[in-house]
């Protein structure tokens, strides 16, 4: 998906994680069948459920918008489409 076509959906695009054996899972659930560079590719937030994601607690006490941010523990979800799940 490119940037421009998901901008307005509440798509946003995850890093590869640096943890060695996190980041070996999410490169094991692609499953792609063309090689790709870990290092400078990202994974689309569908592929991720609510829990996978921290409660913004800073901008929910400031009424600022909040974030999204990934645990550390977080495994994508490849292969099951878009979550039925809204975040």
């Amino acid at each position: 998906m490119a940037y421009s076509k998901t901008a307005g959906a509440g798509i946003i695009f995850h890093r590869f994680p640096g943890f060695v054996t996190i980041r070996q899972e999410w490169i094991t659930r692609c499953s792609s069948k063309t090689t790709f560079n870990p290092d400078s590719s990202r994974m689309c937030s569908c592929y991720f459920t609510i829990e996978d994601y921290e409660r913004d607690l800073k901008n929910e006490l400031l009424g600022s918008p909040l974030k999204r941010i990934l645990k550390k523990t977080a495994i994508s979800h490849t292969g099951t489409g878009r979550n039925s799940r809204k975040l």
